[in-house]
């Protein structure tokens, strides 16, 4: 059940209220009998019932048609649940986050030239995050509490046939509160404390830089692309265990032209990481990575009718 509605005090402010009423409920059932032990088999029955209301109040101002500010608070929620393993990491709780962000967007010069910006901090209680479980291996736990705050820039500018675009983020994010875990892939170490450790797959910066540039012929348009992108050093995992978590930053170059007849058919070819930059996206099990995309050449033909 859910609501939402917008007052607006003038024709410059105005006022968004929302609200929900969440209920969510997972069971899972089976037994877990470990192989070669004598040990009776362990029951898996659970159930997992999350009641969590959310909602959004935002305030804006529109000094003019192509221009907003706004500042906003939420809360979001994830439904609890139970790991495939009867670990001490069996039942994970929901997780609730509040999120409050400002920021203004505006279009200048006969909206040639558009900016996006935003400042956001969010308190997260009990966020899920996945872990190397030394029972299950992969499991879902709980971070009792972190903060994740930053900002970002977005921005485009259209320059006759050539339009350029840019964008800026940079994220800070910590577990503030006390926590240890126990990484399957080296359980000798013991409990690990991985309070004030960046969170997972949340690099502090991001950046990308592209151009389109449009020329019309007889017969249809040519558009040619080209897109850059960087990512800073992020972690798979809290444990940041190195080398295994560690996901190098890196930076990516695609390219793409096409031919769009008059008549709908559209021709293209591209590549994508032309560097042919060797990156890991992600781990998986025991560690082994998830290596990003290498080099690719193609095309594509497609019909808009």
């Amino acid at each position: 059940m859910f609501g939402q509605a917008t007052y607006k005090f003038t024709d410059q402010w105005q006022l968004l209220v929302g609200g929900r009423a969440n209920r969510d409920e997972k069971t899972s059932t089976g037994t877990e009998q470990l192989v070669g032990f004598p040990f009776p088999p362990v029951s898996l029955d659970a159930t997992v019932k999350t009641t969590k209301p959310t909602g959004k109040i935002a305030l804006s101002y529109l000094p003019s048609p192509d221009s907003t500010a706004y500042v906003s608070a939420s809360r979001g929620y994830k439904p609890g649940g139970a790991n495939p393993s009867n670990s001490a990491n069996f039942i994970f709780q929901p997780g609730k986050i509040d999120a409050y962000e400002g920021g203004y967007k505006g279009s200048f010069f006969g909206r040639q030239l558009r900016i996006s910006s935003a400042g956001f901090y969010y308190d997260y209680k009990n966020m899920q995050t996945a872990v190397f479980d030394p029972v299950s291996q992969n499991a879902i736990v709980n971070v009792p509490s972190a903060r994740i705050y930053g900002a970002e820039l977005e921005t485009d500018a259209q320059l006759g046939p050539l339009t350029l675009n840019a964008g800026f983020a940079y994220t800070q994010s910590r577990i503030n509160q006390q926590l240890s875990l126990i990484d399957s892939r080296n359980p000798f170490a013991g409990p690990q404390d991985v309070t004030g450790r960046q969170l997972a797959y949340a690099p502090k910066w991001t950046a990308n830089l592209g151009s389109i540039y449009t020329v019309p012929t007889s017969i249809g348009k040519v558009t040619a692309t080209a897109q850059y992108s960087y990512t800073s050093r992020a972690y798979a995992s809290v444990l940041e265990a190195a080398p295994i978590d560690v996901l190098g930053s890196h930076s990516l170059v695609n390219l793409n032209l096409a031919l769009t007849l008059k008549n709908g058919l559209r021709v293209e070819a591209y590549g994508t990481n032309i560097s042919n930059v060797l990156y890991a996206a992600g781990t998986i099990g025991t560690g082994s990575a998830i290596w990003g995309a290498p080099r690719q050449y193609g095309g594509r033909l497609s019909y808009n009718f």
